[in-house]
């Protein structure tokens, strides 16, 4: 259960840096 929040915030990091680099 562990292992699959931290994949699913690797992906919110990963929509979060491009759009952080827009801003």
């Amino acid at each position: 259960m562990p292992a699959k929040i931290k994949r699913r915030r690797s992906f919110g990091v990963l929509i979060f840096n491009p759009f952080s680099l827009l801003v």
